[in-house]
């Protein structure tokens, strides 16, 4: 988090993915007719939808995994599971980093092809708010780096952020970049004139 926000080559490594995905916006198809294309990209619109999205992803690649909650109007509330029959509106997105979003419980059946996936979480704002329950079904999660089952574990199921793997550079190149100023400084030669 402090490369990101103090050093202007990591922000770029975190957010080129991120802006080139959500730069030209998206291409709405297969809906019935005009009207109903201009609705939905108002609502889009409404929702600041890219800007949610782009952050998820954002997120995603700074802290190893990120989830993008969509609040569907289907008849249910958040801690349970989606009714897509139901759904009438999306009143709300929200993104939250991976240390927002904490898995809660699996799926431990094995006979589930979702066995060992996300059940239900637990959110928890960093921005003070009270910590509530969302089913796996009314959320989409943005994993950060692909990293071996081990590794996974320990890190709560999370992927591996994209800085992970070149922070070391990235210190060395900031470090040289101060090299190189002071070198420049120190090799400034002072021209005295005498008449």
């Amino acid at each position: 988090q402090d490369l990101y926000i103090g050093d202007g080559m990591g922000r770029k490594v975190v957010d080129v993915v991120a802006e080139e995905m959500t730069r030209s916006g998206i291409e709405l198809q297969d809906l019935d007719d005009d009207a109903t294309q201009e609705l939905v990209e108002s609502r889009f619109d409404e929702l600041d939808a890219m800007r949610h999205f782009n952050d998820a992803v954002r997120w995603s690649r700074l802290y190893g995994g990120a989830v993008m909650i969509f609040g569907l109007n289907d008849g249910g509330d958040l801690a349970t599971p989606l009714n897509p029959d139901g759904v009438r509106d999306v009143e709300f997105l929200r993104v939250y980093d991976r240390y927002q979003a904490t898995i809660e419980t699996r799926v431990m059946d094995p006979m589930s092809r979702d066995y060992g996936k996300p059940e239900m979480w637990q959110i928890s704002p960093h921005t003070g708010g009270n910590s509530y329950r969302v089913h796996n079904s009314r959320l989409h999660m943005f994993d950060g780096e692909s990293i071996p089952d081990m590794a996974r574990q320990v890190n709560q199921g999370w992927g591996a952020s994209v800085l992970q793997a070149c922070y070391d550079q990235l210190i060395r190149l900031g470090m040289s970049h101060q090299y190189v100023q002071m070198i420049l400084e120190r090799s400034q030669q002072a021209v005295h004139k005498i008449p």
